[in-house]
């Protein structure tokens, strides 16, 4: 089943559509997991958030408590958690548990890292 509105420009547009075992697809005419959306979403729920390619798991992102923080699981390789302000990379956290802040501005621009085991480095 599809779901379609008309441009006036392009005439039909397909935007939702619910295959035959079930998902869901929005902006995408064959979804292969029961919720699956190409392009920007919102959950505003409490649950888990989940990305993936095709059936494989990458990323989950779920509530610890109301208003506390968030647990996040990554499958594969590279890093974790990548934080950026302006474009620029300002944390990076890898899958060993490291985490490396590349410059610290005002602080002289250097590269703090502390690996899994806790040891610091410091570089100019």
């Amino acid at each position: 089943m599809a779901f379609y509105t008309n441009n006036h420009e392009a005439g039909l547009l397909e935007r939702v559509r619910i295959s035959s075992d079930g998902n869901v697809g929005i902006a995408n005419a064959t979804p292969v997991t029961p919720f699956d959306v190409s392009g920007v979403f919102k959950i505003t729920d409490d649950g888990a958030m989940r990305m993936q390619t095709g059936a494989t798991l990458i990323t989950q992102i779920k509530p610890l408590a109301a208003n506390v923080g968030f647990l996040m699981n990554h499958q594969g390789a590279g890093d974790l958690m990548v934080l950026q302000t302006g474009g620029d990379n300002t944390v990076r956290i890898n899958t060993s548990g490291g985490f490396t802040i590349p410059q610290l501005g005002d602080a002289g621009g250097g590269t703090v890292m502390v690996d899994a085991s806790g040891v610091l480095y410091v570089a100019p």
